[in-house]
C-alpha cells in the first residue's frame, strides 16, 4: 500500500508524520500519549508516541476513527 521497501523507508516516512501530521491529539486518559495521523485513501496511519519515543504505528478505518475521536483522543 505504501510501497515502503526497507526500514531505513519505513522509519523516514513515520518521521515525516510525526513532524508534519494532517492531524495530532493526546489521549484523554494519559497525556504522555500522543497520536499522529496521516490521511492515506481511505485509511489513516496513526503513529503513537509514549514520552517522545515511537511506540507503534498501525492502520484504522473512518470508523475506528470516528470511535477514538470520540472516546479517547483530546
Amino acid at each position: 500500500m505504501l510501497g515502503l521497501r526497507s526500514k531505513l523507508e519505513i522509519k523516514e516516512f513515520i518521521t515525516q508524520v510525526i513532524t508534519r501530521p494532517d492531524e495530532k491529539y493526546v489521549d484523554k486518559y494519559d497525556q504522555d500519549v500522543e497520536y499522529y495521523l496521516r490521511k492515506l485513501n481511505d485509511k489513516f496511519l496513526c503513529v503513537i508516541v509514549v514520552r517522545k519515543d515511537v511506540v507503534t504505528a498501525y492502520l484504522i478505518n473512518q470508523k475506528k476513527y470516528n470511535k477514538y475521536r470520540a472516546t479517547r483522543w483530546l
